[in-house]
């Protein structure tokens, strides 16, 4: 059987009730890698927590319109800030911090990558439009985010040059915020052309990475972006073969 990948959502109220959603890319990119998506809803407790986490073989926090609120790295809300949802980051880093305690592999997308770094203790600069001067290239606006729009550098030995298999690539820019104090274990392993970290891996943790760009959406287009979700499958694969021998360890005791 195929490894089940979660996917983090986010929760929207209107007149007729609540609703959750994420963007089907998402969905493709894992089912292209050769994966089963599960949508995971916005919870509460870090038992409805864990009660996921062993039930799928790796974890995906998505992307969104949402900024992470600045309450949780330490910081004062401000003009500068989009669109904070705090009871999403309140359960994705709750999510996040049970993941690494029980091995399962994770990917962050985006602003995925920044609930990461601030899960483990690093902050981030809140509109790097805004405050940092001479920054181009981070915000598509209304292109496709089928299209690339600059180049990263590739950290030799890294999870993400291992995965490229070359020293630049070319990927999409969709963000407001940015890591800037990295958490605790991180290292960065790719770079904008302006020195703004766009990658980051984490080897303290069971195959532990983030990604600033959107590869789910640019995988009709840029097919290498298929072998983030393929190396994402196969460390899922990995894990899963572990919990299933542990559970039968359980079951033959």
């Amino acid at each position: 059987m195929k490894p089940i990948i979660g996917v983090t959502t986010v929760t929207h109220r209107y007149e007729r009730g609540t609703i959750t959603k994420v963007s089907t890319n998402f969905a493709n990119a894992i089912s292209k890698g050769g994966a089963v998506p599960l949508h995971i809803p916005i919870l509460k407790t870090k038992e409805q927590a864990r009660e996921i986490l062993s039930v799928i073989d790796a974890l995906v926090i998505s992307g969104g319109d949402e900024s992470v609120h600045p309450m949780f790295y330490g910081q004062p809300y401000s003009k500068h800030h989009v669109c904070c949802y705090p009871e999403r980051d309140e359960w994705e880093i709750m999510l996040v911090r049970e993941a690494a305690d029980m091995g399962v592999p994770m990917m962050g997308i985006c602003r995925g990558m920044q609930l990461l770094n601030v899960a483990f203790g690093g902050n981030l600069i809140s509109n790097l439009h805004n405050e940092i001067d001479e920054v181009n290239g981070h915000w598509g606006g209304n292109i496709d985010m089928a299209f690339a729009v600059h180049t990263l550098k590739l950290k030799t030995g890294s999870i993400m040059h291992d995965i490229f298999g070359k020293d630049t690539i070319m990927v999409n820019s969709f963000h407001n915020q940015v890591v800037k104090d990295l958490g605790e274990g991180f290292t960065p392993t790719a770079w904008a052309e302006d020195g703004l970290i766009e990658a980051f891996e984490n080897p303290h943790h069971n195959y532990t990475v983030g990604v600033q760009w959107h590869p789910e959406a640019m995988i009709e287009r840029h097919e290498n972006m298929v072998l983030l979700f393929e190396r994402l499958r196969d460390e899922a694969n990995a894990h899963k073969r572990i919990r299933l021998k542990k559970e039968y360890a359980l079951v033959t005791e």
